[in-house]
């Protein structure tokens, strides 16, 4: 006997609805999964960005220290040889200028490294040389912590696919709960009969309704649907968790930026300071009144600030990137979404 035959499932006790909803919630939770981790690597390659444009501003930094030291030194020697300097006040500005040389060497050195990691962000070859263009200006306006936590809330894409996820576990319960109704269906089928395969010496057809009731699985069907009922109560729990936790992260991010902001406008008016001091020492080594150990301090002084003004104007940007990633703002343009 050959058959041929079709079922065509009637009423599942809700069984098909549910699964038809697990796979739509799955594959949108899959979509926002991809667009944050889309979101993900725009933001490292952004941090790797601008660790690169710090590092060569800082790189610059310390060859304008290394020049002006050397200027100092060889002021310095000029002044030894007119029998004006003590010989340790020469060996000052030595030991000074090979520090910052050091410092000079190292800078070239995180150069190096932060290009590489760079170009490990971009799936580049890590000695490719890159051509960075000008930042993006930073915003000057407020950000409020509730507005950005709201903001949050609603366009977080990896949120967005836990909810649907919750769904989709959520149906589960429906699924268990179908096989305690009876399960309802047409069935067709045809058959043929013959003393070989496939032959059609004879053949037959029927078409019938077709009812099934579950009576007893030894409570197997009853553990399934308070595991699903459960599962779905501790999902609930986790998504409350982790929205409090995403709550934190936008706190810290605007904490940071605030505290960025600050440092940076103090060491912006330090700095304004710090240049202002060395001008007056060197015109008053120049004159004879200030001695080497001042003109070194000063400018290791101006120096420790202008590393505090280019460490909290970078910090600042990068703030500014993590509020944007942490509330969802997408960091991509359209034209680089595919």
């Amino acid at each position: 006997m050959t058959r041929a035959e079709a079922t065509l499932p009637v009423f599942t006790g809700g069984m098909l609805h549910a699964r038809a909803l697990q796979v739509t919630r799955m594959a949108r939770a899959a979509d926002s999964d991809l667009t944050r981790t889309r979101e993900t690597v725009a933001l490292d390659a952004a941090t790797a960005w601008l660790n690169l444009s710090k590092a060569r501003e800082y790189r610059d930094l310390m060859q304008r220290s290394l020049a002006t030291a050397e200027a100092h030194q060889k002021r310095a020697q000029e002044y030894f040889n007119q029998g004006m300097l003590a010989p340790s006040d020469i060996l000052r500005a030595e030991v000074f200028v090979a520090e910052i040389r050091e410092y000079a060497a190292r800078s070239e050195e995180q150069e190096k490294l932060a290009q590489a990691a760079l170009n490990f962000q971009r799936g580049r070859p890590q000695d490719e040389s890159v051509l960075l263009a000008e930042q993006d200006s930073v915003s000057e306006y407020h950000v409020d912590t509730t507005i950005a936590v709201e903001l949050a809330q609603d366009m977080r894409p990896d949120l967005r696919a836990v909810h649907d996820k919750l769904a989709a576990g959520q149906a589960e319960i429906a699924v268990a709960r179908s096989t305690f109704l009876p399960q309802i269906g047409v069935v067709a089928h045809y058959d043929w009969y013959d003393d070989q395969l496939f032959g059609d010496h004879g053949e037959s057809w029927a078409i019938m309704g077709q009812a099934k009731l579950n009576l007893f699985h030894g409570g197997s069907d009853r553990n399934a649907w308070k595991k699903a009922y459960l599962d779905a109560q501790a999902g609930e729990h986790d998504i409350k968790r982790f929205e409090e936790g995403i709550e934190l992260e936008v706190r810290q991010a605007v904490a940071e930026r605030s505290s960025a902001e600050l440092r940076l406008d103090a060491a912006l008016a330090a700095l304004t300071s710090g240049r202002e001091n060395l001008r007056v020492i060197e015109a008053r080594y120049a004159q004879g009144v200030a001695q080497m150990t001042d003109l070194l301090d000063a400018q290791t002084a101006l120096r420790e600030l202008e590393v505090r003004e280019l460490t909290a104007r970078y910090d600042r940007q990068l703030a500014e990137y993590q509020i944007r990633f942490v509330t969802g703002q997408p960091l991509l343009n359209d034209s680089h979404e595919n």
